[in-house]
């Protein structure tokens, strides 16, 4: 998370855990139109759409912005009758923007979504006048804002009858009107003028600083546009002829906060749900991965005795130069052979079970025998009771 004086902004790994989200201080309603927003713009953004006109995703420049954490949600929670009110709070954001992206490499462009939740939804002139109002400013200073909204007609770049600012991908909802700001990128001189409302990111920060997350990574993880899995992780999979399924949140029947929430979407166990945590010995720099149920605990002296050495969760800039994924999408598929990985012994019997997938918001269905085989990787109990 991002503060600046009374404002805050988060990025998609701020709202993943819906309990962690809530306790950094975030509204349970304020965090549902935040995720609807993110949702948004996963699912809609970062993917193709057959009346686009062109190839690639919706936005070009979203799906980077999420991978490196520059994605920024927020919200302007003001009634729109104070339209002047609302135009000075987006000027402080502009200027909080400039500040941000003047410590980034010219290839990095941070992307800031606002949302109006007290805009009417069906009565958007006043949402659409406020975007003419502030338009000729933010190109001035070489940056761009455009405005969301369901009933949002503007057309694309590529396609009179794409209407990208009011759409949503079909079973997911449109986010709240709201107000996007982003830089003119430098190789096309326009950025696609869609997102939605919402603006918020990073670690807590002072005002000028990136979040730690959005420092570390020096540059996105690639994704596969088919599968949306980090392609080391399909190269693993598809050397080895091991059936697998990617899984994307963002095609559920709901939202997905938690475990529970996926394995409720997905009609399993909760304890097929696993997550990967990457760990690193407390002497040397060897490092390790335990595959367990999401919701279980990681018995630290229990991985000490399995591997020999003990161990500790390993600091965030090491998935990047160790492996190479996000967060939320560690996976021991297609990681060095020096990182030594355990599967914990609850999931041993199960016939197969989730694993990340490399990218944020996908993750893989992949039978336990071939997750262990291959990842050569010792199979004991190393966790407790999460009670």
């Amino acid at each position: 998370m991002l503060v600046h004086n009374t404002r805050r902004l988060f990025d998609a790994l701020d709202l993943a855990d819906e309990a962690e989200a809530l306790g950094m201080g975030i509204e349970r309603a304020e965090y549902e139109r935040l995720t609807t927003l993110s949702n948004w713009a996963s699912s809609f953004l970062c993917r193709s759409h057959e009346d686009l006109g062109r190839a690639g995703p919706v936005c070009p420049y979203a799906r980077t912005a999420i991978e490196q954490g520059l994605f920024l949600l927020g919200e302007i929670d003001v009634p729109f009758d104070h339209i002047d009110e609302i135009a000075d709070e987006i000027a402080v954001y502009k200027e909080w923007f400039v500040s941000l992206q003047g410590v980034l490499s010219p290839e990095r462009n941070a992307c800031i979504l606002l949302s109006l939740p007290q805009c009417d939804p069906v009565s958007t002139e006043e949402i659409d006048h406020l975007q003419r109002r502030l338009k000729d400013q933010f190109i001035t200073e070489e940056l761009m804002v455009g405005q969301f909204h369901p009933h949002h007609a503007e057309p694309g770049l590529w396609s009179p009858d794409f209407r990208p600012l009011g759409r949503a991908r079909a079973g997911h909802r449109h986010p709240a009107p709201g107000v996007v700001g982003s830089p003119v990128p430098r190789q096309s001189n326009r950025l696609g003028a869609e997102v939605p409302r919402g603006l918020r990111s990073g670690d807590a920060a002072s005002h000028g600083q990136l979040p730690r997350s959005a420092r570390r990574r020096r540059s996105a993880p690639p994704m596969s546009d088919e599968t949306g899995v980090h392609p080391s992780v399909e190269r693993a999979l598809s050397a080895a002829s091991a059936p697998w399924r990617a899984v994307r949140h963002d095609e559920m029947d709901r939202p997905i906060r938690s475990p529970d929430d996926f394995a409720a979407a997905l009609g399993w166990d909760v304890g097929r749900i696993t997550k990967s945590l990457l760990l690193r010995a407390q002497r040397g720099d060897a490092h390790a991965i335990v595959v367990c149920p999401a919701t279980a605990k990681l018995d630290f002296a229990k991985v000490g005795a399995v591997l020999g050495t003990r161990y500790e969760v390993a600091p965030r800039e090491d998935l990047e130069t160790v492996v190479g994924y996000p967060v939320t999408g560690v996976t021991p598929l297609g990681v060095s052979p020096d990182v030594r990985v355990v599967v914990d012994a609850a999931i041993a019997d199960v016939r197969s079970v989730m694993t990340g997938g490399g990218a944020l918001g996908v993750e893989v269905e992949v039978d336990v025998g071939d997750l262990v085989g291959l990842t050569a990787a010792v199979v004991a109990d190393v966790t407790r009771s999460a009670g």
